[in-house]
């Protein structure tokens, strides 16, 4: 499996793209990553615009100052759902169906 596209944060369709993306990667290669820190951090290495600049002052902090959401795939799959995901999935969903 290739690696994701990287995610710029600017459409939020674009976002579950990404994350299934960064999960067919990472099951491929799950020896590659061990721990959940290493997943986190290779994924957020395919951020860029404004999905990076939410990302990068999180991950400058000391370790011990950082958020603990920026050391869980899982958590971190919610942070960026919240700041960049559709806000109305159901609504939008309905209205892709109707354009078909």
């Amino acid at each position: 499996m290739p690696s994701p596209n990287n995610f710029d944060g600017s459409d939020p369709a674009d976002l579950s793209r990404f994350i299934a993306q960064v999960r067919g990667f990472i099951d491929t290669c799950s020896s590659a990553f061990p721990s959940d820190q290493q997943k986190v951090i290779w994924a957020a290495s395919h951020l860029c615009g404004a999905a990076f600049d939410w990302w990068e002052p999180h991950y400058l902090l000391p370790p011990n100052k950082r958020p603990v959401w920026i050391y869980a795939f899982e958590m971190i799959r919610h942070k960026l759902e919240t700041a960049f995901g559709d806000p109305n999935t159901r609504l939008t969903s309905k209205k892709n169906l109707r354009n078909l």
